[in-house]
């Protein structure tokens, strides 16, 4: 009767640690698409207020739509970081494992789309052609800093 009692036990324990799980994993997803959501709507405003042009055009053409605000909490959208690294000759291979080992140790996600969008201009496109997959690329990159930081890479600032 024992044995059945803690069977029993286990199942809900089990279910209940899966229904947390469901719900962060819900969470984070609301999460992140809250964050797409925000940094496409502060692109639309930037690019909707340094055209006046534009602005004055759709003003004489029909009247604005109201835009209700996001009533979801502010999250800050990733900061882009300046892109100071001009090159005329391509990406090589050196160049390309440095910037990801950077982009490992200085962010919290690195993935192909993230670069491509906040990243330097072509190092997704370079370290595919170079490497194959982004991922092997990644993965020089990731020995790299394993290389650099033997005791485990410094402590993030948050």
């Amino acid at each position: 009767m024992r044995n059945r009692a803690e069977q029993v036990s286990l199942t809900e324990v089990f279910a209940s640690f899966e229904q947390q799980v469901h719900e962060f994993a819900i969470n984070v997803v609301r999460s992140i698409v809250r964050q797409e959501l925000e940094y496409r709507l502060d692109r639309l405003r930037r690019s909707i207020a340094s055209s006046p042009r534009r602005i004055t055009r759709i003003a004489r053409t029909a009247k604005p739509k109201r835009v209700p605000e996001v009533l979801a909490p502010s999250i800050k959208p990733p900061i882009a970081r300046p892109q100071t690294v001009t090159r005329k000759k391509g990406w090589t291979r050196d160049a390309i494992v440095s910037e990801l080992a950077t982009w490992l140790v200085s962010s919290t996600s690195v993935d192909a789309s993230f670069i491509t969008r906040h990243g330097p201009r072509g190092l997704v496109a370079a370290a595919k052609k170079t490497f194959g997959r982004f991922d092997a690329a990644l993965n020089v990159a990731s020995l790299q800093v394993s290389k650099m930081f033997p005791d485990g890479p410094p402590a993030r600032r948050a």
